[in-house]
């Protein structure tokens, strides 16, 4: 699962093609995160190296996860995109990819990263082969979802499933990600919260709403981490998962 749009469009094109590139809020052009989705030979390049980048990793599974960048409000406010939202521009961007990769794999199906900015269903139409992937972030990990304090999860969720469909969506949680306790190394690496109830919780919301595709993050779970804490929380949250998926 790969930020894969700086491979796409390297960065190094901006001194002779900057209008590759997004427009900030301030009304510059920056190599700076993401693309200018109005700009027809970007997209090309996106979609050829799309394609080249499949022949390098040649996987097998025909479901593929590359990403946009990793960084809030960082879409195109040029004048032909200006009126898009980040979603839909997000969406432009993926569909260049799938071309690309149906170009090695004719059944390459590509995932729309729920996250972020992108948190807002598309309104543009989700091309065939684009699946729903979540990945809620901001939520709060110490309450379930039918919390309150999580009410705003359940409303992006609730939305995207109109739009995509939930049999093909996935879910990508945060349930086991040492990084995100440890604010991505800011912080002493502690154990991740032993919260079985919550799982539970989580994975029966889910798939009340007919996504049975459910996994988390577990970065920086490494074998230092086991030999300082154990697997404990791992062997629970597997056997929570299978009662429900």
């Amino acid at each position: 699962e790969l930020h894969a749009l700086r491979y796409l469009l390297p960065r190094e094109l901006f001194e002779t093609h900057p209008e590759y590139f997004r427009v900030n809020e301030e009304g510059n052009r920056t190599a700076l995160h993401n693309a200018c989705v109005s700009s027809e030979e970007g997209l090309a390049i996106i979609e050829a190296r799309s394609y080249e980048l499949a022949k390098i990793l040649g996987q097998k599974s025909h479901r593929y996860y590359w990403w946009s960048d990793d960084v809030s409000d960082a879409w195109c406010h040029c004048e032909a995109c200006r009126t898009m939202t980040s979603s839909d521009q997000n969406l432009i961007f993926l569909e260049r990819v799938l071309r690309g990769l149906r170009r090695y794999d004719a059944e390459a199906e590509l995932c729309y990263l729920a996250y972020h900015d992108t948190l807002t269903p598309p309104t543009l139409p989700i091309p065939e082969g684009i699946f729903l992937e979540f990945a809620p972030i901001k939520r709060d990990l110490s309450k379930p979802l039918t919390d309150e304090v999580n009410r705003s999860t359940r409303e992006a969720i609730e939305a995207l499933v109109k739009v995509f469909d939930p049999a093909h969506a996935e879910v990508l949680e945060y349930w086991l990600d040492v990084s995100l306790y440890c604010r991505w190394g800011k912080q002493p690496i502690e154990r991740v919260p032993y919260r079985p109830d919550v799982w539970a919780a989580d994975f029966a919301y889910y798939t009340s709403l007919g996504i049975s595709k459910i996994k988390t993050f577990g970065a920086f779970m490494d074998q230092a981490y086991f030999d300082r804490f154990g697997d404990r929380e791992v062997e629970e949250y597997g056997k929570v998962l299978k009662e429900y998926v």
